[in-house]
């Protein structure tokens, strides 16, 4: 039997019909899987998560909707996601390239030091409250104690974290705020 004659046996309640369905699914899944990921432990784990998703959203399906190109698009969003996964670990772990010194310890680079500093000047006279909260971050103090001395919501703090930190980066590489 193939997929869509497996999918109308499905849809009229046969579950002999559901288990050979997700059966040859996973089998075809896996392939797909394997071959754009080329690791057999992701690929297993992404098509577990696709046929749970299946599983889960299968009643939102159309029924004059094609299940195998559905299914389709499912695995190829959840093998990107684990390409996501991958280059966000990768970023992680990439050590920072930074000068060293002969006996192994990182110097600090005085031009950035300068830089540094004068952004941080330029923010605050742009933006006070946002130089304030990078500041109040960057001396350990946690969100709920910066948003009760700031009189902020956790929401309305990560949004202004978020800016400044966009603003120093965009001043350290640029020049201007």
């Amino acid at each position: 039997m193939d997929l869509k004659s497996l999918w109308r046996a499905v849809c009229k309640g046969d579950h002999a019909a559901e288990e050979q369905l997700f059966q040859l699914l996973s089998a075809r899944l896996r392939i797909i899987a394997q071959l754009k990921l080329g690791d057999s432990c992701e690929a297993e784990d992404v098509v577990q998560n696709a046929v749970l998703t299946i599983l889960q959203k299968r009643d939102e399906l159309d029924g004059e909707a094609d299940f195998a190109a559905w299914a389709h698009r499912i695995i190829e969003y959840k093998i990107l996601d684990c390409y996501k996964a991958r280059q966000r670990r990768v970023a992680r772990t990439e050590p920072l390239t930074e000068k060293t010194n002969p006996s192994g310890a990182t110097l600090p680079d005085p031009t950035l030091e300068h830089r540094l500093l004068d952004c941080l000047s330029r923010l605050d006279s742009h933006n006070g409250r946002h130089a304030r909260i990078l500041n109040l971050h960057y001396q350990g103090y946690t969100t709920d104690e910066i948003c009760d001395r700031l009189r902020l919501t956790r929401s309305n703090f990560y949004s202004i974290l978020c800016r400044a930190r966009s603003m120093l980066q965009h001043c350290l590489e640029e020049g201007g705020v």
